[in-house]
């Protein structure tokens, strides 16, 4: 356990400092979001396309591997609305908006810096496959549920359509597109333009790490404390749990990969799930609370569940 810490640590330690820094004003809210113009802009995107680029594709398309990853995301979603509306009397915006962030993980800012400095380069493959089509999926889900009880019913194709084209316009997935597709095409990088993004790269991590510390400067406990430490437990535990026990009972997968998709299960609630309140304008206090206590306790929760997935 104290390996695992001792390796993880100073992932949140940077984040920490991110938080610091923007909390006491030594870092602006300005100087906050040009970092993250940046990160999520160039950086992150550059980040993705390279490595997309440069991985050895596998032959067959993993599906099995991604079906049964996303069924444990739909099994959270569902869960989450069926109960949360019953502990804690929700409406129907917030149920939706609870049960999307108690799925809905910070895969880039958290989930790939922990991934490279626990498991190496070889976590890319599966991790990206997860990060490629989680948005489109689960928003286009969250959407037509909270859609369908505002307007008593909702063209299925029409939102899915809409969320679909938004997330490609997004620079995190359509740099992963475009990576899959530079590198079927065979070409490589000269030396100098690998350079580059080997210095973007190793630029980025630290800066992804600092930015949702920052973030974070901006999230405030206000109230609804109780339904937020329910959803971020679902979220940073129970979640890892179940993509466990499923791939327990899968074979055919390997099992580095098992380990992956356990990690990125673990991985704390995306600042997505504020985004999705302030677009409906409702949960936003329940978002935030919610986003805040799941990162903070990340620390220890992501921790356990690698120390967990490595003593086994």
């Amino acid at each position: 356990m104290l390996s695992t810490l001792s390796a993880v640590s100073p992932i949140f330690l940077i984040a920490c400092l991110g938080y610091i820094a923007t909390r006491t004003g030594f870092i602006s809210q300005y100087g906050a979001q040009g970092l993250a113009s940046f990160v999520f802009n160039l950086g992150l995107p550059a980040f993705l396309f390279y490595s997309m680029a440069t991985l050895t594709l596998p032959a067959q398309f993993p599906a099995k591997f991604l079906f049964f990853y996303y069924l444990s995301i739909l099994l959270v979603f569902c869960l989450a609305l069926v109960t949360s509306k019953k502990l804690f009397l929700f409406s129907h915006k917030e149920v939706v908006i609870g049960a999307l962030g108690a799925c809905y993980a910070n895969y880039t800012l958290v989930g790939l810096p922990v991934l490279f400095s626990v498991f190496g380069e070889a976590s890319t493959l599966p991790a990206f496959l997860i990060i490629s089509l989680h948005g489109a999926i689960f928003l286009t889900l969250a959407t037509l549920v909270i859609e369908y009880d505002v307007k008593g019913g909702v063209s299925v194709l029409h939102t899915a359509f809409n969320t679909l084209s938004n997330a490609l316009k997004n620079p995190i997935v359509a740099s992963l597109l475009v990576g899959v597709l530079y590198n079927m095409s065979g070409f490589g990088f000269f030396s100098p333009i690998a350079d580059m993004f080997a210095q973007i790269i190793h630029a980025v991590i630290p800066l992804s790490l600092f930015l949702i510390g920052a973030q974070m400067a901006s999230f405030r406990l206000r109230g609804r404390i109780a339904p937020a430490i329910y959803l971020a437990s679902l979220k940073n535990l129970l979640h890892p749990a179940i993509v466990w026990i499923i791939f327990s009972f899968i074979d055919g997968i390997d099992p580095f990969w098992e380990k992956i998709a356990i990690c990125m299960a673990a991985v704390p609630v995306g600042i997505n799930m504020l985004m999705f309140a302030n677009q409906k304008q409702t949960g936003i206090d329940l978002a935030s609370t919610t986003i805040f206590i799941s990162i903070a306790s990340s620390m220890v929760t992501l921790s356990f569940v690698l120390w967990l997935i490595n003593a086994t």
